[in-house]
């Protein structure tokens, strides 16, 4: 009977453990790259796809929100790389209201779903075509300011100072001047 009453704890512990699946990372999709759907858009038409990038602009339509993004390599996990060159730019369209001061320029979104043809516009004054998305699951991540630690505290413990018993200044630690 004690065996079975040790087992019940790690049993829980385990079962906490488990995690639950995320539709952004486990996806099935096409890889497939935006400027090959930007060439030829008719082509891929229905594919499915995982793009993700940082928001460049939010429009709410009366059955819809289109949000232009700039295209990134993702991560296995589907982040968007902060470091990665932009892919070109692509229209994901959202069923339903995303309010613009949540989906704001510069943040990072991650979509899945199709490819359902493209739409003519301009980035800036120059006339581009975009590929369009009908999105099925999209993933808003958080900036990079709310994953940044705090900053260390500039004290010093006076137990580990030049003073305490215990200072040795080839140590290194816990002094981070």
């Amino acid at each position: 009977m004690r065996h079975i009453l040790w087992l019940l704890p790690v049993v829980a512990w385990l079962g906490a453990c488990a995690t639950t699946p995320d539709p952004v990372r486990d996806a099935e999709v096409e890889p497939l790259a935006v400027a090959a759907v930007r060439n030829d858009p008719g082509a891929h038409g229905g594919t499915r796809i995982r793009w993700g990038g940082s928001i460049v602009d939010i429009q709410n339509r009366a059955d819809a929100t289109v949000v232009e993004i700039l295209s990134r390599p993702l991560k296995s996990t589907g982040a968007p790389e902060p470091d990665g060159g932009g892919q070109g730019r692509f229209r994901a369209r959202v069923a339903g209201f995303l309010d613009p001061s949540d989906y704001s320029p510069g943040r990072w979104m991650t979509v899945v779903g199709q490819v359902t043809g493209s739409e003519k516009g301009l980035v800036g004054d120059f006339p581009y075509v975009f590929p369009l998305v009908d999105v099925e699951v999209y993933r808003l991540w958080r900036t990079r300011e709310e994953i940044e630690p705090p900053p260390r505290p500039h004290y010093y413990d006076p137990w580990w100072g030049p003073w305490g018993p215990w200072y040795r200044p080839w140590w290194g630690y816990p002094y981070w001047w």
